[in-house]
């Protein structure tokens, strides 16, 4: 009957996985890997069937936590929250239907069937039921809830699991010893009682799952929503930026182009000198040769460093201009320069170099910017994807601007080092 109850036990252990961890398997399989898993917790439970309870209880906590952080990928935390609550619910009613099977076997000839022996043995095999259909119940609640329980909270309902267990062991001597001295109605009230108490226990305990990741999501949810009224209110400070420059630019685009039509020359020459002295950005000559690409590298040598970076160039054999309008130009390096210095900008303090080398080979120039970021920052729970970084619009612009072109453009991200690579053709205007 002992060798009955530990496979019943092996079977609930075995469906108690499949029904949380929502396994893969489908037909053929998954008859096998039910067969499998029961056969081999019945022969680990049949192994530790004559040891202590408190050692048995041991090593079933160790294998359910193994099992689950092995096979299944789940949090340790978790894990172990889930093997305390599965021994917990198995061993509790192990002791009462043990020492109910334990009075039916001291009950005159066991092999005779006498009303205290089928009593204290249906009790048993009832409260092993019991066990069982509380083990499901509670597979069925953590599979709800999703393990959505912080790191100090599950440890809180460890503790409290590991305490309970205590106090089935000590129950569990105790009834030891008095089961057989009572009589048949008070054995049934002993056992309906301790599972009445087991389940308001459990009760209490599923409320304190619920509710700590109850306030874990409520936690997210306003961290979540300060971080878009956050993002709102930087979209809504760029947008007017952008207006206001915009409004600026076609002001002063117009006065020039009214002035060069106009033939006001000096005038024409006066106000784009007003212009230029209010940018505080020197140019910088024959960094490339490319007179646009100087501009630009120019203008982000000031960005770079009001960003803690720096930025450096390696130009060599470049003698004829690439083949692009300068306004492709200026959009393909100057959105990746930005996306460089962005990245280059959450990196730490020794790798915020940004390198930029520049070649001619076979027709075409090459470029290729190189810079340092954190990976962390790729790992944030509120960010909009794995790459955010380096997936933006600034790329999206240049990728597109370098393909219309008839080149190319790939990046690689890896070991916390971002690089761009840019193909353009060139074409039969030297430098120089």
């Amino acid at each position: 009957m002992l060798y009955l109850f530990t496979v019943m036990e092996a079977v609930i252990i075995v469906i108690m996985f499949l029904i949380m961890f929502r396994t893969r398997f489908k037909g053929l399989k998954a008859v096998l890997s039910f067969i499998l898993g029961t056969a081999a917790a019945s022969a680990f439970t049949i192994l530790v069937i004559n040891l202590p309870l408190h050692i048995k209880t041991t090593l079933t906590v160790a294998a359910y936590t193994i099992a689950c952080l092995c096979v299944f990928d789940i949090k340790w935390q978790n894990s172990l929250m889930i093997s305390l609550l599965g021994c917990y619910e198995l061993i509790a009613c192990d002791i009462i239907s043990a020492n109910l099977i334990a009075a039916a076997a001291s009950t005159p000839m066991m092999s005779v069937v006498t009303p205290d022996s089928m009593i204290y043995l249906v009790l048993g095999i009832i409260s092993k039921l019991f066990a069982m259909a509380v083990v499901i119940c509670s597979a069925f609640f953590l599979r709800k809830l999703d393990f959505n329980v912080p790191l100090k909270y599950s440890i809180i309902l460890n503790i409290i699991l590991l305490l309970l267990s205590f106090a089935n062991l000590f129950f569990g001597q105790i009834t030891s010893t008095v089961i057989t001295a009572l009589d048949h109605l008070q054995v049934v009230v002993m056992c309906s009682s301790y599972m009445i108490v087991m389940i308001l226990v459990l009760v209490l305990f599923f409320n304190l799952c619920k509710y700590f990741s109850t306030e874990a999501e409520l936690n997210y949810s306003n961290l979540k929503n300060d971080f878009l009224e956050q993002q709102l209110e930087q979209q809504k400070s760029a947008e007017k930026s952008i207006r206001t420059i915009k409004h600026d630019m076609l002001n002063h685009l117009s006065a020039l182009d009214y002035l060069n039509k106009s033939g006001e020359t000096e005038r024409f020459d006066s106000y784009m000198k007003t212009l230029i002295s209010r940018t505080s950005v020197p140019f910088r000559n024959n960094i490339t040769g490319i007179q646009m690409l100087d501009a630009i590298l120019s203008l982000k040598y000031q960005v770079a460093k009001d960003n803690d970076a720096s930025i450096k160039v390696n130009s060599t054999g470049v003698k004829h201009y690439p083949d692009v309008s300068e306004y492709c130009l200026s959009s393909i390096f100057a959105n990746l320069l930005d996306n460089a210095i962005e990245g280059a900008g959450s990196a730490d303090e020794n790798d915020r170099e940004i390198t930029v080398d520049i070649t001619e080979n076979a027709g075409c120039l090459n470029v290729r910017i190189t810079n340092h970021y954190n990976e962390n920052a790729q790992n944030d729970i509120i960010a909009a994807g794995k790459g955010h970084i380096h997936k933006g619009l600034g790329i999206s612009i240049a990728k597109n601007a370098a393909e219309e072109n008839k080149g190319m453009f790939e990046y690689t991200a890896e070991n916390g080092i971002f690089t761009a690579m840019v193909v353009l053709p060139v074409s039969e205007k030297t430098i120089g």
